[in-house]
């Protein structure tokens, strides 16, 4: 994407063009590029590492499930040490859903972008398509301005994904959000446990129906970042 722009705007830059928001488009879309290019490498890194951090996740929950069993009688010093690592879990889901919406918020400055709301070209794609038309009878000698405007095309077809992707990411932090919120509601929860003294089999099984979405969640990225290689090497 950003050598498709940088190429694009290289075209402009290297000819003296009749109009006078020359400027302006090549800066749009150096833009352009580059902030598509940065979305596509935050979310292609989005999967592997939150693959990587739901299994660490799923490891230091079945610790947990592994250190006690039903009917244990608690000290304070037992749920203390409980409790610390699920604070532990906790921050590590938190960073990530962090993540998601960090990547959100770069998506929407990519649209707004896209747009032209905060740019000198006020309808911004579309502004570019009119440049491009209106240079055509300057450049055609020197250039393939059919293949340009495919190139444009590319740009727009790529632009078109952003809002699906934009929600599948919504919907992954939510679950997120879910999650995060369950660990925490549960964390309350064994807090509390020291009162009673015992573990009951519902405490220990809250915490396997825990294990289960973690790791359901960890298949689903494994899954997406597979077929993000596969994209890559296949094309």
């Amino acid at each position: 994407y950003r050598t498709t722009s940088q190429y694009l705007a290289d075209v402009i830059d290297r000819n003296e063009l009749s109009p006078n928001n020359s400027a302006n488009v090549a800066q749009y879309l150096n833009q352009l590029g580059d902030k598509i290019s940065y979305s596509g490498e935050a979310i292609e890194k989005m999967y592997p590492v939150g693959h990587s951090v739901l299994k660490e996740i799923g490891t230091e929950l079945n610790f947990i499930i592994e250190s006690i069993r039903p009917e244990q009688v608690l000290t304070p010093e037992n749920v203390s040490f409980f409790e610390n690592r699920y604070g532990k879990i906790i921050s590590t889901v938190t960073k990530l859903k962090n993540n998601f919406q960090e990547i959100i918020d770069e998506l929407d400055e990519l649209y707004i972008l896209y747009n032209g709301t905060y740019h000198q070209l006020e309808n911004g794609m579309n502004d570019v398509e009119l440049f491009f038309e209106k240079i055509t009878p300057e450049l055609e000698e020197f250039y393939d301005m059919e293949q340009l405007k495919r190139d444009l095309g590319y740009l727009k077809q790529t632009m078109k994904k952003v809002p699906d992707i934009r929600y599948q990411i919504h919907h992954l932090l939510s679950e997120f959000n879910n999650h995060r919120q369950i660990l925490i509601r549960y964390r309350s929860e064994w807090s509390k446990l020291w009162r009673r003294k015992i573990v009951s089999f519902e405490d220990t099984e809250k915490l396997e129906e825990v294990i289960s979405r973690v790791n359901r969640m960890a298949e689903k990225f494994m899954k997406k970042d597979r077929e993000n290689i596969e994209r890559r090497i296949y094309g």
